[in-house]
């Protein structure tokens, strides 16, 4: 009698291992799947620390911009004070220059008896003196005197020099006529 297997086990075993195999491929995908998630939120996450990162250096950025221009502020306020305050030196120099310089002249004066002031004039940096003397040597030794000991007083030249009998008497005089230049900073 023959023998008729009736039980699919060859159709069964290729069933199952379709399944099997059908399984294998939806966990690999799953795998897959799962993987890329994670991938893609790894990937995201570091996008995000970026973004944060980069407002950050945006915001430091526009912070330091800020501090350049108070910066440049703060140097335009220097410099003005800058010039403030060597507008003021100069106006107290040119306050107190002045009777520094006559008590110079004076003190120069004093000690030449024979050399006296008709008229000064100054202005601009420059001082015009008119006098008498006694002497052509007394006109000298006033102008070295001015040259070597005056602190404000600079550069005298002797101009124009004449003799003068015109008050009678007969005493002859010497008329002369120096310039200078004025520096009221004494130095």
């Amino acid at each position: 009698m023959l023998r008729i297997n009736l039980l699919p086990t060859k159709a069964a075993k290729k069933h199952e291992g379709m399944r099997q195999e059908i399984l294998v491929i939806v966990a690999l995908l799953l795998v897959v799947v799962v993987g890329l998630y994670i991938w893609s939120h790894l990937i995201g996450s570091d996008l995000s620390a970026m973004d944060t990162r980069i407002a950050t250096v945006s915001q430091e950025i526009a912070q330091l911009r800020q501090d350049v221009v108070r910066v440049e502020d703060f140097k335009k306020k220097a410099e003005v004070l800058e010039k403030k305050i060597g507008v003021i030196t100069r106006l107290q120099s040119q306050r107190t220059g002045p009777a520094h310089l006559l008590d110079d002249l004076a003190v120069i004066l004093t000690e030449q008896h024979k050399v006296w002031l008709t008229r000064l004039v100054e202005g601009g940096g420059a001082l015009v003196l008119e006098g008498g003397a006694m002497e052509h040597e007394n006109i000298s030794d006033f102008q070295l005197a001015l040259e070597k000991r005056s602190k404000f007083i600079t550069a005298p030249a002797l101009g124009t020099v004449k003799s003068n009998d015109s008050h009678g008497g007969g005493v002859v005089y010497i008329e002369w006529k120096m310039t200078c230049k004025t520096n009221y900073s004494g130095s």
